[in-house]
């Protein structure tokens, strides 16, 4: 017995009416619908009902160890990631990754498991989805239940990228009464899967290309920071130094208070996570090296600066960045005044509480351990921003 295929019209997917509420009242019930995405089509079920849950393997003849991926409306993706829990480990990259590929064809696998989503959790961790195609969406904002999809197909066959093709892969099937409707609305838009990113437990690792390559989500999960003092050979050197040690700990799942991490043996390179970090000096002579009073302090928070050379503020340099922190309101005043306008809001202030870091050149190594613990304390609170 085939499964019954509604074909919509472009007038009814732009239509906000019956069809969408009909679609989820089924969906409600515990039916199994065959929705479109933009990459392929899927079967689509509650995911806090184990009977939907149970039709969707029996249809697909997947091992029940495969975990099935959470899908979201655009409108609720801040809500989802909060509901992973406190803290997110990696909280800044998967906003970051959200704002940049959703809606669109990306699949994340967060740590955390929302309540009422145990049963499609693996590991302490969800696969979420937020698709780019307008009736799924649609479908997604009105359910006040979470749903879950799945490609429309047996299990290790090629995935359906029309209606016709989700009908052929299940008109035989002994289970085909489970898959209640396949809602026609035009063919897939890419022809591709979703890429599949896991992103926690101290990695950034692609399981499944997709449509995006791993340069291009390790270009939009991390940050490109630079600092800036006066020569950068004292104040900017130690704040590049201590973010990078910092956020390869959080990064890494440990420490985020930077005399803890220097504690620890590092086990994540940020660079592997699309992080960058670079020093300068808006009065700087190039090739100077660190002085010896932020060498020696920096030694106290695992970081060695001794092939630290001094370099200049300069439009290209800072045209790499993502975000560069003046260590004082005169340094990124500066900054600021010699960019065009639409670089401007990369210039920061380092310290959130809006106060210089005092230079402290030619002062006594207590001075020194001062200034690198008020750098320190700067970094620990933009860490969240970041990582």
């Amino acid at each position: 017995m085939s499964s019954p295929i509604e074909r919509i019209s472009p007038q009814e997917l732009s239509s906000d009416g019956q069809l969408v509420q009909g679609l989820v009242q089924r969906l409600r019930q515990g039916e199994v619908i065959a929705l479109p995405t933009e990459t392929v089509f899927g079967l689509t079920a509650r995911a806090d009902s184990p009977a939907a849950l149970e039709r969707i393997a029996n249809l697909k003849g997947r091992p029940e160890s495969m975990p099935l991926t959470w899908h979201i409306a655009p409108s609720r993706v801040t809500e989802a990631l909060a509901a992973l829990g406190d803290p997110q480990p990696l909280a800044g990259l998967a906003r970051r990754l959200a704002d940049c590929y959703w809606p669109g064809p990306l699949t994340m696998i967060l740590d955390g498991v929302p309540p009422g989503l145990e049963a499609i959790a693996s590991d302490g961790a969800v696969g979420i989805r937020c698709p780019a195609h307008e009736l799924t969406s649609a479908v997604l904002e009105k359910a006040d239940f979470p749903l879950v999809m799945t490609s429309a197909n047996l299990h290790g066959h090629a995935p359906a990228l029309n209606a016709g093709e989700v009908a052929a892969a299940f008109a035989d099937h002994e289970h085909a009464r489970d898959l209640a409707l396949i809602v026609d609305a035009g063919a897939s838009q890419t022809g591709g899967a979703s890429s599949l990113l896991r992103l926690g437990g101290g990695k950034l690792e692609l399981l499944r290309e997709g449509l995006l390559s791993l340069a291009d989500l390790r270009g939009a999960a991390g940050l490109r920071i630079g600092f800036t003092c006066t020569g950068n050979t004292c104040r900017s050197p130690l704040a590049e130094g201590i973010a990078r040690q910092l956020v390869a700990s959080a990064l890494a799942g440990g420490p985020r208070t930077c005399v803890e991490a220097a504690r620890v043996k590092i086990t994540s390179d940020p660079a592997d996570f699309g992080f960058a970090f670079s020093s300068m000096g808006v009065a700087a002579y190039p090739g100077s090296p660190v002085s010896e009073g932020s060498l020696t302090v920096a030694k106290d928070y695992g970081v060695d600066l001794s092939n630290h050379t001094a370099s200049s503020a300069t439009l290209e340099a800072i045209e790499e960045l993502d975000v560069i922190y003046g260590l004082t309101h005169s340094h990124a005043a500066s900054l600021a005044s010699a960019l065009p306008f639409e670089l401007q809001s990369r210039v920061q202030l380092l310290d959130p509480n809006g106060c210089d870091i005092s230079d402290p050149i030619g002062g006594p190594l207590g001075v020194y351990r001062d200034t690198a613990k008020q750098i320190a304390t700067c970094i620990e609170a933009r860490l969240s921003e970041w990582v």
